[in-house]
């Protein structure tokens, strides 16, 4: 039963993984409301994998988790500042951050049609501070947007966490985060290998 307890939290991890690897993938893409979802998403999911793991090392080899886990996590100023963002994102639900776009070359509409016809009821296309897309008017009459990305190299979206300490400042949230989700899938290979 024990054996077979432990395997299933393996798959768990095992999951868990592929999902912010995914996650990742989607932030990487995202205009700013999708990177901005997927950095709440990375967060807690990449907390509760880091608790999930320690769990599963407790279960199979406490004694030597203990040492591996202290060393593996110590001193690591970009995990302490997730693991920090995920406890103010428990408290304050949302995380702070400032969003930025930088245009590179830009012409409208013709690059907005590039990736495919003005979607159904589209009346405009619009630029702001979050991204570019087109204006949809719905049945009522309301109007939302649909943002596009377009490649980084003509339009570059980001976050910026008003949170990051001052020794993390010259790093790219994307360098950040994808520190972050390789640092937890290493450890789980790591984890594989040692306890096994």
């Amino acid at each position: 039963m024990k054996d077979d307890n432990n395997k299933n939290l393996k798959n768990e991890l095992n999951q868990e993984l592929i999902s912010l690897k995914q996650m990742l993938s989607l932030y990487k893409q995202g205009p700013i409301p999708v990177k901005y979802a997927m950095y709440i998403n990375i967060i807690s999911v990449g907390v509760r994998f880091r608790n999930h793991l320690q769990n599963y090392l407790e279960k199979i080899n406490y004694e030597k988790y203990k040492n591996w886990f202290k060393k593996k996590s110590e001193n690591d100023k970009i995990i302490k500042f997730f693991v920090d963002e995920r406890n103010r994102l428990e408290h304050n639900s949302v995380p702070k951050v400032k969003t930025e776009l930088s245009i590179s070359s830009l012409s409208l509409p013709s690059d907005l049609l590039k990736y495919g016809p003005p979607p159904p009821n589209a009346t405009e296309f619009f630029i702001d501070g979050l991204g570019i897309g087109w204006i949809i008017k719905q049945q009522d009459g309301s109007k939302v947007k649909l943002y596009v990305p377009l490649p980084e190299n003509q339009v570059k979206t980001s976050i910026i966490p008003t949170s990051l300490p001052n020794d993390l400042r010259n790093y790219s949230i994307d360098y950040l985060l994808t520190y972050f989700v390789d640092y937890l899938e290493n450890s789980f290979k790591e984890v594989e290998k040692e306890f096994d």
